[in-house]
């Protein structure tokens, strides 16, 4: 599972055309025994697979898999290598999973190390970064599962870095100036841009990375403390959306090489928390979770008018029944836009996964944002100051 520790501002968003057909909203149960209480994390590109967190007789979290075919599954039911692992990423076509797996070493009883499965080559333990006692784990991949990232221990303190078969693990370094800590957040679906946040001389900034540019700072939005994380990024590594510490809590932005980075959307005119969590593959649709003291947590979309809609009103206007439910958090979605998951309280007042189905726009209501971002000239990503190495 993906488990990443937040500075204490958050946001959400997403970015959604008008809806032409019928929707569907499936809650996906939990496992048998012990507390009812499960969570989506992440849907697969295709939208046909769902990763989560559920409870099974014994204490604690055990992760499971979902499908239309055979439903709720534990991660142990897939391989018994897997588990006590902790699933953080799966390919397009749910047939790959990323994670960490607690493993003994001579320095601590209980390491992580980062892990690639699949059905074919089965376990595949892939080390950490040299000069750190082992403590790694795979955060994401790219569609095809040939390329992850994900954070491990160096010398010099914890550290993203890029895998592949051919070059192994390598570390991207962190912002000059800070602390070393640097943590990816997505990798895009063609496995050459990584997204997350590092320490610079200014505090916690948002980072791109890619090949030809190395590591890249992307700044803040205004006001309040300098704080920024970018969480997710398009198929090509083009589009990079995440939050900002602002004057009105934590704020939502977009960002490309062209632009630079911009507010999406309009200011809340409240404190508010609001953190993106997923994109689309083509840039068009974002979604995420928002938060006030009199809402709570609540599942939301964003338009490119910059209007805000909780996922749990929408689907009540596209005529899905969503009685006595209330949908907390929007965690990701397909690779197309159209599905998505999350968690919310069910009509029995427990946590529960779902999977929801938005279908296609009309070809004549494709939004405006991600089409125009497309559309402009591909820059490469050339820092204005070298990585840490």
């Amino acid at each position: 599972m993906r488990i990443l520790l937040l500075p204490p501002f958050i946001i959400t968003v997403a970015l959604v055309p008008t809806i032409a057909q019928a929707a569907s909203f499936t809650p996906l149960g939990d496992l048998p025994g012990g507390v009812f209480e499960s969570r989506a994390r992440f849907v697969s590109g295709d939208g046909s697979t769902v990763v989560g967190v559920g409870h099974g007789p014994a204490l604690g979290g055990v992760g499971f898999i979902w499908d239309a075919d055979h439903g709720l599954r534990t991660i142990e039911q897939i391989d018994p290598a897997l588990a006590d692992a902790g699933v953080g990423a799966i390919s397009a076509d749910g047939a790959r999973l990323g994670g960490s797996l607690p493993i003994s070493s001579p320095t601590k009883p209980s390491d992580f190390e980062a892990f690639l499965w699949d059905a074919t080559s089965g376990l595949r333990l892939i080390g950490d970064l040299p000069g750190g006692s082992i403590d790694s784990r795979v955060i994401d991949m790219s569609a095809d599962g040939s390329v992850a990232t994900g954070r491990g221990e160096s010398s010099t303190g914890f550290e993203a870095f890029v895998w592949d078969a051919v070059n192994g693990l390598r570390g991207l370094g962190d912002l000059p100036g800070g602390q070393t800590l640097s943590e990816p957040y997505a990798i895009s679906t063609d496995g050459s841009t990584v997204v997350g946040y590092g320490y610079s001389d200014l505090g916690p900034e948002a980072f791109v990375w890619n090949e030809a540019g190395g590591l890249l700072g992307l700044g803040d939005l205004e006001g309040g403390e300098f704080a920024s994380i970018a969480t997710a990024v398009s198929a090509d590594g083009s589009i990079v959306v995440g939050f900002s510490a602002t004057g009105f809590g934590s704020e939502p932005f977009i960002w490309d090489p062209v632009r630079g980075m911009q507010r999406l959307g309009e200011r809340p005119g409240r404190l508010t928390s609001r953190r993106p969590t997923a994109i689309s593959d083509d840039g068009s649709i974002v979604v995420g979770v928002d938060y006030t003291a009199r809402t709570g947590d609540q599942a939301v979309i964003w338009d490119a008018t910059g209007q805000m809609q909780s996922l749990d009103i929408l689907l009540r206007s596209l005529g899905v029944d969503m009685t006595g439910w209330k949908l907390s958090q929007a965690v990701d979605v397909s690779a197309d836009g159209r599905t998505i998951v999350g968690y919310g309280i069910n009509p029995s007042g427990a946590q529960e996964a779902w999977i929801a189905i938005i279908p296609e726009p009309a070809t004549s209501s494709l939004l405006g944002i991600g089409l125009t971002l497309l559309g402009a000239r591909r820059v490469s990503i050339r820092p204005n100051r070298a990585p840490r190495t």
